[in-house]
């Protein structure tokens, strides 16, 4: 948990260029499943592959939340919605 928040304001500076650059939020997840280490990249991922799979992103992004209990990504997935 500790390493996953020391990696969220990479998480979200790489987000926020690659949504600036005109790419979507889906992109910016991808972004960071393959730019950032794990554990970062690994909750990214599956959440990214759950809004592939056909779940709607609302519940992938909540599920994000909910799995990590970090309030830094609660209140980024709350942001998002």
């Amino acid at each position: 948990i500790n390493k996953l928040r020391e990696q969220l304001p990479d998480t979200f500076d790489l987000m926020g260029r690659v949504i600036r650059a005109g790419q979507t939020m889906t992109q910016a997840m991808q972004a960071v499943t393959d730019e950032m280490p794990p554990p970062v990249a690994m909750e990214f991922a599956l959440c990214y592959e759950q809004m592939n799979l056909g779940i709607p992103p609302e519940a992938a992004l909540r599920d994000l939340a909910r799995r990590t209990g970090i309030l830094e990504l609660q209140i980024f997935v709350m942001a998002l919605l």
